[in-house]
């Protein structure tokens, strides 16, 4: 050794380790090895020393599966907490406005992203309510035009989850706020109560990075905005129930 596959930075630290592991009997080494393409990827070698002889071998495992089912396991568990928190305030926050920010804050924890806003459609204008994420583009109560976001413009179009990435929205004035304030990649996702389109809960981010593709994973945060909108109405309408007398229909 060093093998050709060793990343030739750190093929000294590596010699070094598996000479350790070798004369200690064997043991597990972790580093990172070089496909013939060049990417590099977190490798784990099992190290065998021979009884006598000197000699040693090295079972190789690449483990980037291991690392990304690990990943996509503990995304998953941040994942349900988050919806575990947004289901218990919706059970017992009588304040909707409230629950739209707890929404905003953790569906933008959950995401990663600076931006998440929860609007609600008002014939062309698009309501913040709540309060955004911290590093929201927009102010809570702002009225925006329905376009301000190019995402937000096509739930309103289409009533469906919508993902765009600005490099390829080639008309001007799609967005035009979200664009202003260095947004590069956008989702929304519908909030609907009582089947009808209510709003959407938008996630954005200026990271050159922009967002992966998820629609369907922001449309679980939207179903439980709109639930939380059929709650507030369901304990509206038993509260009036309550105060109103059933044989004369007057006020108790």
């Amino acid at each position: 050794p060093p093998f050709p596959w060793w990343p030739a930075d750190q093929a000294d630290d590596i010699t070094r380790r598996v000479a350790e592991a070798v004369a200690v009997g064997g043991g597990l080494v972790h580093a990172k090895a070089v496909r013939a393409d060049g990417s590099a990827v977190p490798v784990e070698m099992q190290v065998a020393a021979e009884r006598s002889g000197g000699g040693y071998a090295v079972v190789v495992r690449d483990l980037s599966d291991v690392i990304r089912h690990r990943n996509a396991m503990q995304i998953a568990r941040r994942e349900h907490a988050s919806m575990r928190r947004v289901a218990t305030a919706v059970a017992s926050e009588s304040d909707v406005d409230r629950v739209f920010g707890l929404v905003a804050n953790e569906v933008a924890d959950v995401f990663g992203v600076e931006c998440c806003v929860v609007v609600r459609f008002v014939n062309d204008v698009a309501v913040v309510c709540g309060a955004p994420s911290p590093g929201a583009f927009v102010d809570a109560g702002a009225v925006l035009p329905a376009e301000f976001d190019a995402a937000v413009a096509r739930v309103v179009a289409t009533s469906a989850p919508a993902r765009v990435a600005y490099e390829y929205v080639g008309e001007p004035d799609a967005g035009a706020v979200a664009r202003a304030a260095g947004i590069v990649c956008s989702i929304a996702a519908p909030v609907r109560v009582g089947g009808r389109l209510w709003g959407a809960v938008l996630i954005a981010t200026a990271d050159p990075g922009g967002i992966a593709d998820e629609r369907a994973r922001l449309a679980g945060f939207a179903d439980m905005a709109g639930l939380a909108l059929e709650t507030a109405e369901t304990r509206s309408r038993l509260e009036m129930v309550s105060t109103i007398d059933e044989l004369t229909a007057l006020p108790n």
